[in-house]
């Protein structure tokens, strides 16, 4: 069983029970199962909205030096869910979400974001840089948008170390398509 629940200032509350069956269970990172998922939505302080989910939940290696996992699925309106594939050394990774906007209208009218991108690190010196990059696409006719993020972390310092403010650089931007 895994249980997510979160809540922000506007008011939005968002409670995930989700039951897991495994067909075959060979450790972390080789897996196939089921798994079966209540949701609710509650955007902006409103009355709750239920939704049920069913998805196929797996694992795997691709080759030596990458892993795999998905659950994907469908709630009976769409697809959703979430792929990620990534390297050992998580220095690389590509990954993709589809899961429904959660506002009034999001929630009432099926409207669902798609997020894919991609993230790699690049040793600079004793740094490491984290390139992220993504694109986001949603249901409705409303326009998507690319992101993109470089982080800087320091070898040289531990995170006690630092200031609370600066224990990396961090630069991001959203652009509108």
């Amino acid at each position: 069983m895994e249980l997510f629940a979160s809540t922000d200032s506007d008011h939005t509350d968002v409670v995930k029970l989700l039951g897991r069956g495994a067909i075959l269970d060979a450790g972390p990172d080789r897996y196939f199962g089921v798994a079966i998922e209540q949701a609710w939505f509650s955007p902006l302080g409103q009355k709750t909205r239920k939704d049920q989910r069913v998805y196929a939940d797996l694992a795997g290696k691709a080759g030596k030096d990458w892993l795999w996992k998905a659950r994907l699925g469908t709630d009976g309106k769409t697809w959703l869910g979430s792929a990620n594939l990534r390297s050992k050394d998580w220095s690389k990774e590509v990954f993709l979400e589809r899961e429904i906007i959660e506002t009034p209208r999001g929630v009432d009218e099926g409207l669902y974001y798609t997020f894919l991108g991609a993230s790699f690190d690049v040793p600079v010196a004793k740094d490491t840089l984290t390139f992220t990059g993504a694109v986001q696409a949603f249901t409705g006719g409303t326009k998507g948008f690319t992101h993109g993020r470089v982080m800087s972390t320091s070898s040289r310092r531990t995170l006690a170390q630092c200031p609370a403010a600066d224990p990396f650089f961090s630069f991001h931007g959203a652009w509108r398509v």
